[in-house]
């Protein structure tokens, strides 16, 4: 029996003595379970776009501030041990849009990023509220409180790539030089891609731990 069908076979509940479902009864349970976390993504997202220009100028853009707080708190860490590295170069940063739609589309997009972040623990319980059925006693008994801490694990992984990688990565590529006749103008969609990388990233690559688990 393929993969598939075992799992299926263990959400049906067959060893249990329940009836079993059709191949399309699965796929029409899931197709509920995609349909709900798509509209908690939506209304997350909604509420991103009505405040998209607060969102844009403090939350996205932050790292690309001097007053970012971890641009401050990282000065003054090094201060207290004597490491000035940790006080980074100024930024000077000079954004360009060069795409007609291009600012209105990174609305939607950025919008609907934020939208999946924030709905993170709502779409992983349905998921796995979907998976749960297939598993064992003693798998479910491992498994508990997987939604609390992969939620968790997701939101430190943005977390640190927002507030520590971020930082450093965009102080160094705006800062750096090959040439004092060349000047950086930077596309607002390449910054933004740059910090979805990062931040949407690392926060699946803190969801690694639940995987090996």
């Amino acid at each position: 029996m393929s993969v598939l069908g075992k799992f299926l076979a263990k959400r049906n509940g067959v060893d249990s003595g329940a009836g079993e479902m059709a191949f399309t009864d699965h796929i029409e349970a899931l197709r509920w379970h995609l349909v709900r976390a798509l509209i908690a993504i939506v209304l997350a997202a909604g509420v991103v776009f009505f405040n998209i220009e607060w969102v844009f100028t403090h939350i996205i853009l932050g790292p690309a501030n001097d007053d970012f707080i971890s641009y401050k708190l990282l000065c003054q860490f090094g201060k207290f041990i004597h490491v000035d590295a940790l006080c980074m170069q100024s930024l000077s940063i000079k954004f360009q849009n060069t795409e007609l739609s291009g600012q209105f589309m990174m609305s939607f997009s950025a919008s609907f990023m934020l939208g999946f972040i924030i709905a993170f623990p709502y779409v992983f319980w349905e998921f796995w509220r979907f998976i749960k059925p297939a598993l064992k006693e003693v798998e479910l008994k491992y498994a508990r409180g997987i939604v609390f801490w992969s939620s968790l694990l997701f939101f430190v992984g943005v977390g640190f790539a927002y507030f520590l990688i971020a930082p450093f990565t965009i102080n160094f590529f705006a800062n750096y030089q090959l040439s004092p006749q060349f000047e950086n103008i930077i596309t607002i969609a390449n910054y933004y891609d740059t910090m979805g990388d990062l931040v949407f990233g690392l926060g699946l690559v803190f969801e690694l731990p639940i995987l090996v688990y």
